[in-house]
């Protein structure tokens, strides 16, 4: 466990408004993010999601409701990229690499959970890396497009997560990501919240 301060904008903050299974979140004062302090390294989460042992656990199946998220997500990037190379981070299933690769793209996904990189591998036949991304991921490719979907607040480190994307990007690569955000409620708003998934979920959005 580690002692931080803001991952966004490096404030030291001691306001805690969240608390769950003995973890603290803090609200910046700063840029509003909360995030948990002490929290795991990054060893201990590496470990957390390769074991399949974070809240989302792991399954070897993709839900009609995945494709069907997966289908809208990829008609949005669809309309300002055709064709090319697309690499999903934190890929889950695979159910967006799964569908990006039946409409001609070429997929690539990044997976730290064992069980399901082997189902997207098997399954999918998409080329699946198990380690977060680096300068090695699929030998240094490029990609046209990255995307990830409710990753960006399992980060150990979020800003050097995106500066690591930007750069594996082509000239005029596309970074496509949704992400969950809590931003527009109050602490009136938040006590009504029976799980916020700590320590899977290190920040989130918070109204400043």
């Amino acid at each position: 466990m580690q002692e931080i301060d803001c991952p966004l904008c490096g404030k030291h903050n001691e306001e805690v408004v969240i608390e769950e299974n003995g973890y603290l979140g803090r609200r910046c004062d700063d840029c509003g993010v909360v995030y948990i302090s002490p929290r795991p390294t990054i060893d201990e989460l590496l470990n957390l999601y390769g074991h399949g042992e974070a809240h989302t656990g792991s399954r070897a199946f993709v839900t009609a409701s995945d494709r069907l998220h997966a289908q809208h997500n990829l008609k949005i990037l669809s309309s300002f990229l055709d064709s090319g190379s697309v690499l999903e981070v934190g890929a889950g299933t695979g159910a967006f690499a799964m569908e990006a690769r039946r409409k001609g793209f070429e997929t690539y996904a990044i997976e730290l959970n064992k069980t399901e990189a082997e189902f997207i591998r098997g399954s999918h036949g998409v080329p699946c890396e198990e380690a977060p991304l680096s300068d090695d991921t699929f030998d240094g490719k490029l990609f046209d497009a990255i995307y990830h979907c409710d990753v960006t607040s399992h980060f150990h480190d979020p800003v050097q997560e995106f500066l690591k994307m930007h750069d594996r990007l082509t000239e005029g690569g596309l970074m496509v990501f949704e992400t969950g955000n809590i931003g527009d409620l109050g602490p009136e708003q938040l006590k009504h919240f029976d799980l916020f998934q700590y320590p899977d979920h290190l920040l989130r959005r918070y109204r400043s």
